[in-house]
């Protein structure tokens, strides 16, 4: 549906604000805002409508909806052990930085970095200044 296209599109402007701007995404658009905005309720001021449109002009964004769930195999025997030695260096982090692990690193974004994923909160803005994980691990 439309208003589905829109919400999309509107997720991926406001994820693509927040990383540039470095602010968290709520702070560029409430979820709330976000929806009145697909469903029609409000309207997108000038300078957002403006961002808005620049965004979606410059980035070609796939609203396939079809696309097959990727299944989540299980941790290797190498995986299991980078994860609890990554859980243990962040909690060290957490502790120092009087920090909640959480807000470092998901159990779920550690799963996806040590399988390679290089677009993760962890590997910039702040956490990547306080956390040098790829460094750590390879030690």
């Amino acid at each position: 549906s439309d208003s589905q296209k829109q919400a999309i599109n509107l997720v991926m402007w406001r994820e693509d604000t927040a990383k540039k701007e470095n602010k968290p995404r709520k702070w560029i658009m409430s979820d709330e805002r976000l929806i009145d905005y697909a469903t029609g309720k409000n309207k997108l001021s000038s300078d957002s409508k403006k961002l808005f449109e620049k965004f979606l002009s410059t980035n070609q964004i796939s609203t396939n909806f079809h696309a097959p769930l990727v299944t989540q195999k299980p941790l290797s025997a190498d995986e299991k052990i980078k994860k609890t030695q990554a859980q243990e260096y962040i909690k060290k982090i957490s502790i120092k930085h009087d920090i909640a692990p959480e807000l470092i690193c998901s159990s779920k974004n550690l799963v996806k970095f040590i399988r390679g994923d290089k677009g993760l909160s962890i590997n910039s803005g702040w956490r990547s200044k306080i956390v040098k994980l790829k460094s750590h691990l390879k030690s």
